[in-house]
């Protein structure tokens, strides 16, 4: 089907749109920016305008300072003038500071030129020295005639007032009458000698002074009409400029405001388009990722589906071999224990080693799946590294001697106890070791171990090295992938996840491992495990596997469906003289433990009418005489939901077929309680002292953070249970409360809480039957209850640390 090609078009038109419309916004936001500025200035006072006008202030200022230095002749006056000036010049240096315009500083230049000019003529002004006829005749000493006469002297104050009508006609102000005192001077009579003659001497030169007067008066005023009109004219242009200029920045303005509102109507627009096509593309995008979506979750459920299908495959798969190989495993060990021929020894050997190989393969293919779905985790027990190490040579000893090789040991500087999974080390070198039996013809394997101390960890540094085939160096980098072997040629058998699943065991161990190795010489296999180094419990750690079992007096039911199963069940409990009944189905499995009393019950998990964990639930609901015997699951395959189905249903451990006959028996032992326990390190047994409870069970069932999260499930709902039966008690409901009971009695079994089971069955029994659950019963079982779980909230908090 033709792609379409419009949500690409869509893409391409929203980019450029957007793109666009960035820009528009750009620029309108530019513009309003500036519009903002503008008007931002506009309402502002123009302090140019004001300075100008301040500038007039002060020139009137000095002017007047000026009048009154004339009239007065107070020298305070010609501060205040001085003052005036400088203020004036003051003013024109902020005005010039703050005017960017090349014209407007030429005409502050001219400005304060004409100003200074100015300032000169009223100075002049100001001291100029005015003559009158008058004062030539008063400096006239003497008179050459004897005869008395009168003479009238004018004051100097003729003098003054032609000086002030002189400033104020200089100012263009108006004359004001000066009412003078005439003085009259009484002259001696002096001789009057040639009289005339003098009198027109000094005419003449107070003539001449008087024109030079009048001339510098004159020249005085018209320079100073000539300043005082440009000063005005310079001011009144200043002040237009300053108008225009603030006019156009209005019309400029009023530009900016039109522009603006194109960018905004075509950035409205645009972004009304951008907002439909990206609806249309959110539509667009929501329908297609609901499809997707579909798509995804019909893939997840097919996915579901076929992972559920795999592991019920290999579920089904692992059942159907591991059963009839349960037979045949367990028949071909008891035959060996037996008196035979030597032809039908060689013949029993091969079927025993024919079936080992065999359950090899199915382990490996089984935990190779585990592995790949993370399902395997690290059971953390305390161990002996060098008991392990040795276990783990001396069980393929047998393996090497029949192909004429030694198989050596050698352990040094190992600690007493580590904390890890000794299972998985174990795992680990046989894996190893079984693969340098294979490839060896000829020689020996050796196996070094010793162990340092890095960064607080102890590591365990051991060495696998034999004298086979060797590996090439181009299949070296590929030993440790899926269904790998040395060569095409290789005629070993094998699934070839032998090394794939020992490299993803010690991943998980986050160890390492390498290898070196020479084609026709040998390869060595080095791995280094970390682990945390304990104080060594000699009681702990001390070895019994030769223990004898005493099960005199047990009488067990055994349920399975499988008659080969059933005549190995037979066989090896007639060798510990064990007495039995044997339920062929669920339904007939509990018919015998509704008649008769047994010990321990052996139930397989598959079995027609009624599955092993129906059985087990129904017994521990319904009650009766068997309502508190332990249980062990048979099963062939041992999944999480096998493992939580046991759980739920009430069975106490889960023993994988094929199993050995000495593991089924100490099980039982553990179960009855007629022997020591069994750590769940592997092979190492331990006596515990005396508790309140017991992970034995567990520990069989899964690793250490199953067995934490069931001590986790029960103290939260043993909790939430106890509350729920002080609430039936209060309303005596005595049937629901027998229910509460009953659900704290089948996780109470897992953890061997005997005494308190027995107390929860008898009362959930007297309930039951409408019998009203006493105080001091109810106190009791409260009491016990809150000490076990205050007892494993305790494990918690050690296991944690």
């Amino acid at each position: 089907m033709k792609k379409s090609l419009f949500p690409y078009f869509l893409s391409t038109s929203l980019l450029l749109l957007t793109l666009g419309a960035a820009v528009i916004g750009y620029f309108a936001y530019r513009n309003l920016n500036q519009i903002v500025s503008t008007l931002e200035e506009e309402v502002k006072p123009n302090l140019d305008l004001i300075i100008l006008g301040q500038i007039s202030i002060e020139l009137g200022r000095m002017e007047d300072a000026i009048e009154g230095y004339v009239f007065n002749q107070d020298t305070s006056y010609m501060a205040d003038f001085k003052a005036r000036t400088q203020n004036a010049m003051a003013h024109l240096g902020e005005l010039r500071l703050r005017s960017a315009d090349y014209e407007f500083s030429k005409s502050i230049d001219s400005l304060e030129n004409l100003i200074l000019n100015k300032v000169t003529v009223l100075n002049q002004a100001a001291h100029l020295d005015m003559f009158s006829v008058e004062e030539t005749f008063a400096s006239i000493p003497r008179f050459e005639e004897t005869k008395k006469d009168t003479v009238i002297l004018i004051d100097t104050v003729v003098s003054n007032q032609k000086k002030i009508g002189f400033l104020q006609k200089l100012l263009g102000k108006k004359e004001v009458e000066v009412i003078t005192t005439d003085s009259t001077v009484i002259v001696e009579e002096r001789p009057t000698v040639d009289v005339n003659l003098q009198l027109d001497s000094i005419a003449r030169k107070a003539q001449k002074r008087a024109y030079n007067q009048k001339i510098r008066e004159f020249t005085l005023y018209k320079d100073h009409q000539d300043i005082d009109a440009e000063i005005v004219a310079l001011i009144k242009r200043m002040e237009t400029w300053q108008i225009t200029r603030i006019k156009q920045m209005a019309l400029q303005t009023q530009d900016r405001v039109r522009f603006t509102n194109r960018y905004i109507t075509i950035f409205s627009f645009m972004a009304s388009v951008i907002l439909f096509i990206t609806l249309t593309m959110l539509i667009i995008y929501v329908l297609r990722t609901r499809s997707h979506q579909m798509v995804l979750n019909l893939a997840k459920q097919n996915a579901l589906q076929t992972a559920k299908e795999k592991e019920e495959f290999l579920a089904n798969m692992s059942h159907e071999i591991r059963t009839p190989m349960n037979a045949i495993a367990g028949f071909a060990k008891t035959l060996l224990n037996s008196n035979l021929s030597a032809q039908q020894l060689e013949q029993v050997s091969i079927i025993d080693k024919s079936s080992n190989h065999l359950i090899h393969i199915l382990n490996d293919v089984l935990d190779f799946s585990k592995l790949q779905s993370g399902k395997i985790k690290l059971d953390i027990t305390p161990f002996d590294p060098e008991i392990v190490i040795k276990e783990a040579v001396q069980l393929l000893s047998q393996k090497a001697e029949e192909k004429g090789l030694r198989l050596k040991c050698e352990v040094s500087s190992l600690p007493k106890c580590l904390s890890g999974d000794a299972f998985r080390l174990r795992q680990i070198l046989l894996n190893l070791i079984f693969n340098s039996i294979k490839f060896t013809e000829s020689g020996e394997i050796s196996v070094r171990a010793t162990s340092v101390i890095r960064e607080d960890k102890t590591y365990l540094q051991i060495d696998i090295s034999d004298t086979g085939i060797g590996i090439p160096p181009d299949r070296q980098a590929l030993v440790f992938d899926e269904f790998e072997q040395v060569n095409g040629s290789d005629k070993q058998t094998g699934t070839g996840l032998g090394l794939t699943i020992t490299k993803k065991l010690i991943d998980i161990h986050q160890g390492s491992i390498r290898l070196q190795s020479v084609v026709g010489e040998g390869t060595t296999f080095s791995i280094e495990l970390p682990y945390e180094e304990l104080e060594p419990n000699e009681e702990e750690l001390k070895s019994n596997n030769h223990s004898d079992f005493d099960f005199l007096g047990v009488h067990l039911l055994i349920a399975d469906d499988e008659p080969f199963n059933v005549k190995l069940l037979k066989t090896i409990l007639d060798a510990q003289n064990i007495s039995y009944d044997v339920g062929i189905d669920g339904q007939a499995t509990y018919e015998l433990l509704s008649r008769h009393k047994y010990d321990l019950l052996l139930l397989d998990f598959r079995m027609p009418k009624m599955s092993g964990p129906e059985v087990a639930s129904l017994l521990r609901k319904e009650g009766g005489i068997n309502a508190g015997i332990p249980i062990l699951g048979l099963t062939a395959t041992v999944s999480d939901q096998h493992l939580k189905t046991a759980v739920d249903s009430g069975i106490d451990q889960i023993i994988r077929k094929p199993f050995k006959p000495e593991d089924l028996l100490r099980a039982m032992a553990d179960q009855l309680k007629t022997r020591s326990f069994i750590n769940s390190s592997g092979g190492l047994i331990k006596k515990k002292r005396p508790q309140q409870f017991s992970l034995d069970g567990l520990h069989q069932m899964g690793d250490e953070f199953f067995v934490m999260d069931m001590v986790e499930t029960f103290i939260s709902s043993s909790q939430k249970n106890l509350e729920m039966l002080d609430r039936e008690v209060n309303t005596q409901n005595w049937e629901g409360a027998a229910d509460v009971l009953h659900r704290i009695i089948a996780p109470a079994r897992h953890f061997k809480l005997t005494e308190l089971v027995h107390l929860l069955k008898e009362t959930e029994l007297s309930a039951r039957r409408g019998t009203p659950i006493p105080r001091e019963r109810l106190g009791k079982i409260k009491e016990e209850t809150l000490s076990v779980i205050e007892s494993l909230q305790l494990y918690l908090q050690q296991t944690q640390i």
